[in-house]
Order: structure tokens, then C-alpha cells, then sequence
């Protein structure tokens, strides 16, 4: 119906890495709830406010994940994650097929950009001094992988990520908003998709960039706002 080559591209997603701790008996319960607090902070050396985030995580169950909890050699670990909330890099969803039953090819991309890669070895090392601190690490009986000498390697850290990187299923921006004249954009500022009458696309592919926090509500916010919009038509 339309060759529109902006679908797919500019794939998004907050990127997160972790300092896993395997706990003494009693701290992890599996019927507490995983995140209970999170930290706003900006970067070192950032320009943008607000780009990074830490989350204390109570209870990770490793057993569905065989290769983490060899890794870890324990059955569950709490950790401290860091989280880039406005990555510069950008990948791409690719159908492989035109059966829809067929999975697409998802390149996310993760660090890519060298000042990702920069932000998130801080955030990483950042994550680390909180994992060391008393009143946490008290509760635990050693820290998963990381050493003081790891971590204080630009190298080793940089490896670690790229083994490590994961997502906290964010992904956005795969049909993008822009106004006229943007070839890439798929739709328009009320989700109509530019060149078919009568579509329209209301989800958080349709993002012209990340939001500095969870997408849920962005999501809840936008549905709102054009359902009101095609009311009114």
C-alpha cells in the first residue's frame, strides 16, 4: 500500500546494566515486588538533564536464565541498575519475511554511540560504589563478577557491558511523528499516517524520541489525547 521507509528505522530503548549481589539467607523474597526505588541523576559531562537513572532491584530470579546463574552461581541475586534514559544510538526492526507469522530481525544497537558507551561505563561504576556501600552490602554474601580492579578498568567495564547490556523493554519510535517534509516520519503530530487516508498509528512507536522514564504513561497519555481527537471528527 506505501513504501514508507521510515517504518522500522529509529529503533529506541532504554539500554540497563547491572551489579548483581548474591544475597545472604532471608534478604530476597520472591513475592516482593522487584523495584522499589529509583534515582533520577544527570551524567557526568552530560549535556541533557536527567539522562540516566538507578533502580535498586530486590529479588532477581536467575533459575529460567542458566547461563546468568552459572555465572552467578546462585538461584536469585538483588542488584543496582544503572539505566540510560536518552540514548543517541538507534537501531532498526527489519521484516525477514512477508509472512507475518515469522519473526523480524530486531538490531537494537545498544551503545553504539561512543557517549553512550561513556555514560553508561559511569553509571555501571556508579552502581558499583552503591552495591559497596555498608547498608547494602551487608546484605550480601559477594558481588557477582565485578572486582574493585574490574571495575576501576575502562576496558574490562566496556567488556562487561557488551556481555551484560539488556533492555527494560522501552522500545520506541519505530514509525515515528515529524512535521511535513521529514521523509522519515510515518506520521503526522495526530498519529495519521502520512500518505494512506483513514490509518492511524497510536502506540509508543509513533515517539519522536525516548522519554526520560517509563513509556507506559506517555503511551496512556497519547491514546487519550487522538482518541479525543478522531471523537471529535
Amino acid at each position: 500500500m506505501l513504501d514508507a521507509p521510515g517504518v522500522g528505522a529509529n529503533l529506541i530503548d532504554h539500554p540497563v546494566a547491572t551489579v548483581g549481589m548474591v544475597p545472604v539467607p532471608g534478604v530476597c523474597e520472591k513475592s516482593q515486588p522487584v523495584v522499589q526505588v529509583g534515582i533520577r541523576y544527570t551524567a557526568p559531562g552530560s549535556t541533557v538533564w536527567n539522562d540516566m537513572q538507578l533502580y535498586m532491584l530486590s529479588q532477581v530470579d536467575l533459575t529460567e536464565i542458566p547461563a546468568m546463574m552459572a555465572l552467578a552461581g546462585a538461584p536469585m541475586v538483588f542488584a543496582v541498575a544503572a539505566t540510560l534514559q536518552r540514548p543517541l544510538s538507534r537501531g532498526r526492526l527489519s521484516l525477514t519475511s512477508p509472512d507475518p507469522r515469522v519473526q523480524p530481525r530486531i538490531d537494537l544497537n545498544y551503545l553504539d554511540h561512543p557517549e553512550d558507551m561513556r555514560r553508561m561505563v559511569e553509571g555501571v561504576r556508579l552502581a558499583w560504589r552503591m552495591a559497596r556501600w555498608p547498608a547494602i552490602v551487608r546484605h550480601a554474601e559477594r558481588v557477582v563478577i565485578l572486582t574493585e580492579e574490574m571495575i576501576a578498568d575502562d576496558e574490562v567495564v566496556r567488556g562487561y557491558l557488551q556481555m551484560s547490556v539488556n533492555t527494560i523493554y522501552h522500545p520506541v519510535s519505530t514509525a515515528r511523528m515529524g512535521p511535513d517534509g521529514d521523509a522519515g516520519a510515518v506520521v503526522d503530530q495526530r498519529g495519521r499516517v502520512r500518505g494512506l487516508e483513514g490509518l492511524s498509528v497510536v502506540d509508543a512507536s509513533i515517539m519522536p524520541n525516548i522519554p526520560r522514564a517509563n513509556t507506559n504513561l506517555t503511551c496512556i497519555m497519547m491514546g487519550e489525547r487522538v482518541a479525543d481527537w478522531q471523537r471529535d471528527q
